[in-house]
């Protein structure tokens, strides 16, 4: 969702998940202020991922309503909260969709995506990138290289990393032979690893 934001208007767009089976809607928010460890991204591109589709399509309810939507998100950050290094505004990133809490089992070795109690989701449990802005943790902003576009490197947030723990689960090795069945978001991902691993 490519989109040009107009900097002079204090209001933000945002398409906002009101409940399931029902279209997602168009609303003007407040563009939101980073608080302490937080950044404001300016939202560049979201990827449309197949879990907002079954949030729209009614399969999946989150038990919210009116968040916006959109987890694969990449763009630059425009403002810092407390504690956070001032250098980071200008800085083009992918934000990872998932933060654990730190402590529970999942989080100390290391499967922080199975965490029951994230700090963050967005797109989830807070706004996500279906808007023109974006507050996320610091921790959660990957730069991007300047040489490649904010469209490419927004679904490495969501479905790349996915990719990369499954082929790292699979353990795929040159010569390897191996088959993905479903070439969405992930499974195209997955095809690039395990090409760039050696597999056949």
């Amino acid at each position: 969702m490519p989109h040009h934001p107009d900097p002079s208007n204090p209001l933000s767009r945002s398409v906002r998940y009101l409940g399931p089976g029902q279209p997602f809607a168009l609303r003007a928010v407040a563009v939101p202020q980073p608080e302490a460890g937080e950044v404001r991204v300016r939202v560049a591109a979201c990827g449309v991922c197949r879990t907002d589709l079954h949030l729209r399509d009614g399969l999946l309810d989150l038990g919210r309503r009116d968040f916006a939507v959109g987890h694969e998100i990449a763009g630059v950050v425009e403002a810092t909260g407390p504690g956070v290094d001032p250098a980071r505004v200008g800085q083009r990133v992918v934000v990872y969709y998932y933060v654990g809490c730190g402590h529970c089992r999942y989080c100390r070795v290391g499967d922080a995506h199975l965490c029951p109690q994230p700090r963050a989701q967005p797109g989830f449990s807070s706004d996500g990138g279906y808007a023109d802005y974006v507050v996320v943790p610091d921790v959660t902003c990957v730069p991007v290289p300047d040489g490649i576009p904010l469209t490419q490197a927004a679904p490495v947030g969501c479905a790349g990393s996915t990719a990369v723990h499954a082929g790292r689960l699979a353990d795929i090795r040159p010569g390897d032979w191996v088959v993905v069945n479903g070439l969405g978001g992930v499974g195209a991902a997955l095809a690039q690893y395990a090409r760039h691993a050696g597999a056949r």
